[in-house]
């Protein structure tokens, strides 16, 4: 169903690193690095979200999928990484900040960013996101909405990240 991150995570991170991080603004997430079909594959999982008021809030999965020519080694060139920076900067600043959604984990590699989110509302998503990027150059994303009251998505990726 929605679990496309998952799937992922659990074919191409058998073998995983895993470096909590634990000071500093990105204070509960984990980064992470793997391989996926002999490519390298970086990913990033936020922990602890345990509230049940913030998971009734969020009832929404939001993936935003890029994909992106890998040149060969896996990864984006410089100017699409910079790009995907700017996009992940932006949702965060103009976007997240607003409580319209929360990013809980990304993964680059193997030619596919993608950033996963628990949003309110779907409409209300889209219309801050098109504000936030009017005055951007058009990005190459897909996005796709699976209604995921229950956090399940959350939940397998958090117990996978445990092991």
């Amino acid at each position: 169903m929605f679990d496309r991150f998952m799937q992922n995570v659990k074919s191409l991170f058998g073998k995983k690193d895993v470096f909590p991080v634990e000071d500093g603004e990105e204070k509960n997430w984990i980064i992470g690095t793997s391989q996926e079909e002999g490519l390298p594959i970086i990913f990033r999982l936020k922990t602890g979200i345990s509230d049940p008021k913030i998971k009734r809030k969020y009832a929404w999965l939001t993936i935003i999928t890029w994909k992106y020519d890998d040149g060969g080694n896996g990864m984006p060139d410089n100017a699409e990484k910079m790009r995907m920076t700017i996009l992940e900067n932006t949702l965060e600043e103009q976007v997240e900040s607003t409580g319209t959604c929360l990013l809980f984990a990304s993964r680059t590699g193997n030619g596919l960013k993608e950033f996963e989110y628990y949003i309110k509302d779907r409409q209300t998503f889209i219309d801050e996101l098109n504000q936030a990027l009017e005055d951007h150059e058009p990005y190459p994303i897909e996005i796709d909405f699976y209604h995921d009251p229950e956090w399940e998505e959350y939940q397998k990726i958090s117990e996978w990240a445990k092991q």
